[in-house]
């Protein structure tokens, strides 16, 4: 209670007021009453006390008065104005200067005490206020009494609602105050930020001005950093319904934006009468995908009608199932789309891709290497378009460097992925034991754990990757007799201790044999993943359907780029992993013909692959697995 006092009280000035009011309206008592013989004590105490207080404030200063002390003499004075305020009740006859006498002590008291204890200051008044009333009702009348009682408590309650209003203003205040300071404090790293700067504009000053290729640089420097800020590549986006024609108007709205010399025109053309007139998609990404397309098609040195045609016509965009199956069989879903064509006022229509009813999607859209393995980079521009059309499940097409054709469905990617995944053949738990599903699930919370603590990958999209796998999956069996989903995470933990730095192999080993072992289409895994992920799965693809693994060594000497060395290196390192697993696990194959087969080709290409790579210890692992293996498929 104390240091509430101290922290309401404050500092020393209200304390001197308060002296200064005893010590005056003591005066004013003996001017009115005069002085008594039981009275003089109480003056005197009053009196002594108020002066006390008033020399400590005028001759001491405010850092050498003890809050301690003030708090106690505040507390006497207090108790010596509430004794005073009761003798008076009880002794005088006069009503109007008991009313002068309750009123103007409590005001002051009350101000200044605080809220619990001005509760309590109130309700003592007023149980006092009611006992005393007895001897001045002989002498009122009895109205007289009750108005008055009436009007001192109305002023008590008043008083005591009035402050507190005022400490909660205080507190929003105070609050208010408290975060413009912490707003506008500054970052010590602009410091550092504001030298730098100032450093920079005086040896701009000392060497005359800036130079055109600096001061281009700077400008360049500002553009950029603007366009990144107000970029929407980060940002998430809920898709929307929108019909084709806001899409277009949205189109040359932000056309308009670009700071171009000349903002290039748009003819759209609906080729037949059955184009859709609503899409469901991510607004603002398609929206970038067309201006971006429209800004390729244009030339602004040579075309001097800067027009662009974009033709609309309806289609179907095919998804098939079972486009790597050991099987062949192929089964395929629908879904209606509309076919955009974006191309420069110059082409002549011959050069025109030819609208189909149907579009397959899958790898036909890329370009590849005269090898068949590597795909080929594209510009800036295409990787947008190309992002932003497989996303939504879309197909692209360049036939030439004045054309594009990008085929996006009607329907929304998440309904597109549910049907995907609903029409998925899968086994459940009739083929599975609960022993061997609770060692699965096991399994699968260890390899969890050592991807996202030892490795570092996101947490987040392995646990998505491992749910894909348990989804699709089901409880399929690889020929070892194993879950194909406990296959996937075993092989990805071998990927894993040998490339570490990389999480593109890991998750690529993860994913590669949804493509071969389950009917999950490859669009699923090009929309879903990242690029470099979805390159390796096709190439792993590609390589298992056109070429022999043995001669992957010479296809990286002929890559220049260390990036597609990495991409080659990790396919290797992943059927090698591949090869590792199959053989610690031979024990499960039923025939020991395909174990012979194994061994065989390991011992002449796989061990050989891996001492071109110069790593004698995958060398030894896959002979000493080789031998185990063929070891075990005789005893068994």
């Amino acid at each position: 209670m104390i240091k509430k006092l101290i922290v309401r009280i404050g500092n020393e000035s209200k304390v001197a007021w308060m002296a200064l009011y005893t010590l005056l309206s003591t005066l004013l008592v003996f001017s009115i009453i005069g002085v008594q013989g039981y009275l003089i004590y109480l003056a005197v105490l009053q009196l002594a006390g108020a002066s006390f207080l008033l020399l400590c404030y005028v001759f001491l200063s405010e850092d050498k008065i003890p809050n301690r002390l003030m708090v106690s003499f505040y507390c006497l004075s207090v108790l010596f104005s509430f004794m005073g305020t009761f003798w008076y009740w009880s002794n005088t006859v006069d009503a109007k200067h008991v009313l002068f006498l309750l009123l103007i002590p409590s005001l002051i008291i009350l101000l200044l005490l605080p809220l619990a204890l001005r509760r309590g200051y109130v309700f003592l008044m007023f149980v006092c206020y009611i006992t005393t009333t007895s001897k001045l009702v002989q002498l009122w009348p009895l109205c007289q009494g009750v108005l008055y009682a009436q009007l001192g408590l109305g002023i008590f309650a008043f008083i005591v609602i009035l402050q507190c209003e005022s400490a909660v203003s205080a507190r929003k205040n105070f609050h208010l105050k408290k975060q413009c300071k912490v707003k506008d404090r500054k970052d010590p790293c602009d410091h550092l930020v504001d030298a730098e700067q100032s450093n920079k504009a005086t040896l701009i000053a000392h060497k005359g001005g800036l130079s055109d290729y600096d001061r281009e640089y700077l400008e360049f420097e500002e553009e950029f950093l603007k366009r990144i800020a107000q970029s929407d590549v980060y940002t998430f986006e809920e898709p929307a319904e929108i019909t084709i024609d806001e899409l277009m108007v949205s189109v040359e709205t932000a056309l308009k934006k670009e700071k171009l010399r000349r903002v290039p025109r748009l003819l759209v053309i609906k080729q037949d009468a059955h184009v859709p007139d609503k899409i469901f998609c991510k607004v603002k990404t398609i929206v970038r995908l067309l201006v971006t397309a429209v800004l390729r098609m244009i030339d602004l040195d040579f075309c001097k009608r800067q027009c662009v045609h974009i033709k609309l016509s309806s289609t179907q965009l095919q998804y098939n199932f079972n486009n790597f199956m050991e099987d062949g069989s192929l089964s395929n879903i629908r879904f209606p789309a509309v076919a955009i064509a974006i191309n420069n006022i110059t082409v002549h229509p011959a050069a025109l891709p030819e609208l189909q009813t149907c579009y397959q999607d899958g790898l036909g859209d890329y370009f590849y290497s005269d090898n068949g393995i590597v795909p080929m980079y594209w510009n800036r521009s295409m990787e947008i378009i190309r992002d932003a059309a497989y996303t939504h499940y879309g197909y692209v097409e360049v036939p030439n460097c004045c054309t594009l054709l990008v085929v996006l469905p009607c329907n929304s990617a998440n309904s597109i992925e549910d049907k995907m995944i609903a029409q998925l053949p899968l086994k459940f738990k009739e083929s599975v034991t609960v022993k061997e599903e609770k060692a699965s699930v096991r399994i699968l919370e260890s390899f969890y754990w050592y991807a996202s603590r030892i490795i570092r990958l996101n947490a987040a999209e392995v646990g998505g990757i491992l749910l894909l796998l348990r989804r699709c999956y089901g409880f399929q069996r690889h020929a070892s007799g194993k879950l194909l989903y406990v296959r996937a995470v075993g092989i990805a933990e071998t990927v894993a201790s040998w490339v570490f730095y990389s999480y593109a192999p890991v998750y690529a080993a993860l994913l590669y044999d949804l493509a071969r072992y389950s009917s999950l289409p490859l669009s699923y895994l090009k929309a879903n993943y990242d690029p470099s992920v979805f390159y390796l799965i096709e190439m792993l693809l590609r390589i298992d359907k056109q070429i022999q693994l043995r001669d992957l060594p010479s296809v990286i000497n002929d890559c220049r780029s260390f990036g597609l060395r990495e991409l080659i290196l990790s396919i290797i390192y992943i059927k090698l992993a591949e090869r590792v697993y199959d053989l610690n696990h031979a024990i499960g194959y039923t025939s020991l013909e395909t174990v012979k087969h194994m061994v065989q080709e390991t011992l002449s290409t796989y061990v050989e692959l891996a001492e071109r790579l110069q790593s004698p210890e995958i060398k030894n692992l896959l002979t000493y697995v080789a031998k185990k293996a063929l070891e075990n498929g005789r005893k068994k």
